[in-house]
């Protein structure tokens, strides 16, 4: 093969895979709509972008859970640099976000391969079934974890040469690389993907030729720098966990929920052994009873039969540099994701620091994958290097691993595709024993199609990996990686057009209706109505469910939300447990709701209501309705009687007394009560009221001292002064908290303006740690690389190879 040749078919099929897998998101007529990218990070996006578009700093949501904190939240991952790409198009942005991230684990995974030798075919398909394989695509459900993941070739590459290159300097300097890319991947909003990154780089480290005292000095100041550099998200964030539902209150269940199950581990070389979970509304999905909620949370985990098994073997036989680390990886990443399953570690899964903090242990098997593939890309070139030409392959002097499991597997893929019609019995007793639908023939039909498709691949394998000369061996090898990889992942990424997004404005078929409240979970477990176009129908389903975090799409606020990321602040989680230890539709469930100034009730149908709705509406029809309620409270309201306490039992018990009946008086919790527990305040009337991300202005005129209660959520970050800016002075005022999680504040009599503004003290001070912790690294930096080469000999020694095992 040429030069020319060589160097130009690995970025040709880069391209095409690309091309195939990701084309479509180049159009900003679409919107990736996988799991949580429309309904989730969407609205939280265009909440960002709309508070930034104000011209203040983004700082409070007020859509949400009667409002919340914005920046302390990781989840909008507002500090991300690549999160700024929404100030050009918020829906658009995703589409970018999704694209560039691919091509940066593509050229990141690539870049880790060729520093650990591997030459130009061999980075390429591991690079390949990196950033364009299912098990990564798959992740762009959960944008944050896909996002971070991105980076993680880029950080293994600087930790390796951090603990290997024989300069100090010069492992100085990508010692704070890695550090930078921790922080960056801290900024991305998903926590895991730093821990994941933290123990691929420990354990890099321990395989690393260098001195064990030398090894824990850098591994320790890329983690000290790390946690300096991203202080920016992380003290604001820790603040807010020590407050929230996660700080010691989820429960053992809950952190074990969404385990990997056992079962699924043979998908990393049988994808489809379970059905495709990205066609579930054709009915082509059949593995709902194997996962805890009834669907997995990493979708896939196929990196491609051939970099899977070539992997396999070189975790387990292959002499390919740092064996040990990957192997470790492979290990502990299935270890932790096996959560409840694995005796031992399942009972004591909350009681493990770090652990304890994260949900669903799937997420840790997203390590050992990314081991796989680069374990699997350096055999391969192992054994393209064992052959005295390029030509062809040989195993070297290990077993022939790899080639023994494809003939099995591909044996036994023909043997059941043979019994499939022998005994098509046996398949359907097979998907309804793992499914929760009968056995049609269109699945029977997806599954042979499968099992053909499996066994013709496993073949190949077999023939490619054989010691017999192939003619063009590093083509047919590139070639077959992007048919197995665009076979099994072009449906990995599906999309909704724009305008149907836009169209969940339309929805709201009651005028007026600023503020929205929710009964119950909006999709529990079990059936749901299946209308319209397969692959849009839970999404557009839940649009015309009313979704609360869709509510940032409406322009409409949404209260006593439920709390989908765990992130409520601990006014909104008490509000939110009043409304649900209550009847559902009692009277003083509505008037909790009618407090908070809801005009519109979401609740469920009953199933005879659905089904006689879809029968009147067909495609429109919904598994919710909304209720008008009759007396919703103004948002902001003088009230004429409050009650004072200094606990929240007495609080809450006056509330039960009344009924959850506002509308005469309030209550106010307080550290020091006044002598009278009950006040009496003058009436007065609220002229105007204004919002934007930072402040709530208030104009008010009372006839004497009043008592303000505005129906938005309290926290303690919230100041208020009365006439702010008037004649350039202000008088301090203080809020409490309300038994409901409002803010209470009581103002003079008179015509007054009442500002409210919410400030995060610890943004400042994690910005000034992060920011001087940048500085102080670079100018370290930049001073050594100086010294060094005005005192650097005419000759260096040479680096250090990276160790086999």
């Amino acid at each position: 093969m040429s030069t020319r040749r060589s160097i130009g078919l690995p970025g040709l099929v880069t391209a095409a895979l690309l091309l195939l897998q990701l084309a479509h998101l180049a159009s900003p007529a679409v919107v990736p709509s996988d799991r949580d990218l429309t309904l989730f990070h969407l609205p939280l996006r265009t909440a960002l972008a709309e508070a930034a578009s104000e011209g203040v700093p983004p700082l409070w949501n007020r859509h949400l859970n009667g409002g919340q904190p914005i920046l302390s939240n990781p989840n909008y991952a507002a500090f991300y640099p690549p999160t700024w790409l929404l100030l050009v198009s918020v829906p658009y942005s995703l589409n970018l976000l999704i694209l560039g991230h691919a091509i940066w684990a593509l050229l990141g995974s690539w870049r880790l391969l060729r520093h650990l030798g591997a030459r130009r075919v061999a980075a390429t398909m591991g690079a390949l079934s990196f950033g364009l394989a299912p098990w990564f695509l798959g992740l762009s459900g959960t944008l944050n974890f896909y996002c971070g993941m991105s980076w993680w070739p880029w950080a293994i590459l600087a930790g390796v040469r951090a603990f290997t290159l024989p300069l100090a300097h010069e492992r100085r300097h990508h010692a704070f690389l890695a550090a930078g890319i921790l922080a960056l991947q801290l900024f991305a909003g998903e926590p895991v993907v730093p821990l994941l990154t933290g123990l691929g780089l420990a354990l890099v480290a321990l395989a690393a030729p260098l001195r064990p005292a030398l090894r824990a000095r850098t591994l320790a100041s890329i983690g000290l720098l790390a946690l300096l550099l991203g202080s920016l998200q992380l003290l604001p964030t820790g603040f807010r966990l020590l407050e929230s539902p996660r700080a010691g209150q989820v429960d053992h269940a809950e952190l074990t929920r969404w385990s990997l199950a056992p079962a699924r581990l043979p998908e990393v070389l049988l994808p489809h052994l379970w059905g495709d979970p990205m066609r579930d509304e054709e009915g082509l999905y059949f593995g709902w009873r194997i996962h805890d909620r009834a669907f997995p949370y990493v979708l896939s985990l196929y990196a491609g039969v051939l970099i899977g098994l070539l992997g396999l073997e070189g975790l387990l036989l292959g002499a390919i540099p740092f064996a040990t680390a990957w192997r470790a990886m492979a290990l502990l990443s299935l270890a932790l994701s096996l959560g409840r399953h694995l005796p031992g570690l399942g009972p004591r899964y909350d009681h493990v620091p770090l652990l304890n903090l994260v949900r669903y242990p799937e997420k840790f098997i997203v390590l050992g994958l990314a081991a796989l593939v680069i374990a699997g890309a350096l055999n391969l070139e192992r054994r393209l290097a064992s052959s005295p030409t390029s030509a062809h392959l040989r195993p070297g002097r290990s077993a022939r691993f790899a080639e023994w499991v494809a003939a099995v597997l591909a044996t036994g893929t023909v043997g059941l595709f043979v019994l499939g019609f022998v005994m098509p019995q046996f398949f359907e007793s097979y998907i309804l024993a793992f499914g929760s639908t009968s056995g049609t023939e269109k699945q029977l039909g997806f599954l042979f199609t499968s099992l053909a498709t499996t066994g013709l691949l496993l073949a190949l394998v077999c023939l490619l990996l054989r010691r017999t000369r192939i003619p063009w061996v590093q083509p047919c090898l590139l070639l077959f990686v992007v048919l197995d990889l665009g076979l099994h992942g072009w449906r990995i990424l599906p999309s909704l057009p724009h305008r149907e997004v836009l169209r969940s404005a339309d929805t709201q078929p009651v005028e007026g209706a600023s503020r929205l409240a929710t009964v119950v979970d909006l999709l529990p477990e079990g059936p749901h109505l299946a209308i319209g176009t397969p692959g849009q129908q839970q999404i557009l389903g839940r649009f015309r469910q009313f979704e609360p975090y869709s509510a940032n799409l409406w322009g409409s606020d949404y209260v006593l939300n439920q709390d989908f990321d765990r992130m409520a602040t601990p006014w909104a989680a008490l509000a939110r447990r009043q409304f649900e230890s209550l009847p559902v539709l009692s009277a003083e469930q509505l008037r909790l709701a009618e407090a908070w100034s809801a005009h519109l009730l979401v609740e469920p149908k009953q199933p005879a209501a659905i089904v006689a709705d879809f029968q009147a509406r067909g495609d429109q029809a919904t598994e919710t309705r909304l209720r008008r309620l009759p007396n919703p409270l103004p948002e902001v309201r003088l009230v004429p009687r409050v009650s004072f306490f200094s606990e929240l039992d007495g609080a809450l018990a006056w509330l039960r007394s009344v009924g959850f009946d506002l509308a005469a008086g309030d209550s106010c919790l307080v550290t020091d009560p006044p002598t009278t527990a009950t006040k009496h305040y003058a009436s007065g009337t609220v002229l105007d009221t204004r919002y934007d991300s930072t402040s709530i202005t208030v104009e008010y005129r009372a006839q004497g001292p009043g008592f303000l209660v505005i129906a938005s959520t309290f926290d303690r970050n919230w100041n208020a002064s009365i006439d702010f800016g008037k004649d350039g002075e202000s008088d301090q005022t203080s809020l409490c908290p309300t038994a409901i999680g409002q803010i209470g504040v009581e103002v003079p009599g008179g015509h007054h303006t009442l500002r409210l503004r919410y400030r995060d003290p610890w943004i400042p001070v994690g910005a000034a740690i992060s920011l001087l912790s940048l500085l102080g690294a670079v100018l370290l930096d930049r001073t050594t690389a100086y010294n060094r080469a005005q005192c650097q000999p005419s000759s260096s020694s040479p680096a250090t190879s990276p160790p086999s095992g």
